[in-house]
């Protein structure tokens, strides 16, 4: 089993919460290093840095992480490890240099809550 720590349309309420279907959800925590961008308006991008995000963490499968890798790796993303209160975990993010200037910050660490905001008619 593999253990994986999801911020954006992975997370449940997310656009793509059913692709973690299968794997066991261990719950969520805040991993701090770590700045969160809106780099399209649909979904989050997460760059070393010196903020805090909300995650969700679950023990995966391998066809589990491998559906899920194909789609973040095709994206640009990378595996970082991290540490979370459920042990370590891998975690996608980008470097820098696919982002703007005027990439906006997720200030909140928090991609549901700031995207139910943005788009409060959004189903």
């Amino acid at each position: 089993m593999k253990r994986i720590a999801v911020y954006g349309t992975l997370r449940k309420g997310g656009g793509l919460h059913d692709w973690v279907q299968g794997a066991e959800p261990l719950g969520t925590d805040q991993v701090q290093g770590f700045d969160m961008y809106d780099i399209s308006g649909w979904y989050p991008a997460i760059t070393k840095g010196e903020n805090t995000i909300l995650v969700e963490v679950y023990e995966l499968d391998d066809e589990v992480a491998d559906r899920i890798s194909r789609m973040e790796e095709d994206a640009n993303y990378t595996l970082v490890e991290v540490d979370t209160k459920f042990g370590q975990a891998t975690m996608y993010h980008m470097d820098k240099k696919y982002l703007s200037e005027r990439t906006p910050l997720v200030e909140s660490g928090n991609w549901i809550e700031y995207f139910r905001e943005k788009e409060p008619n959004y189903t």
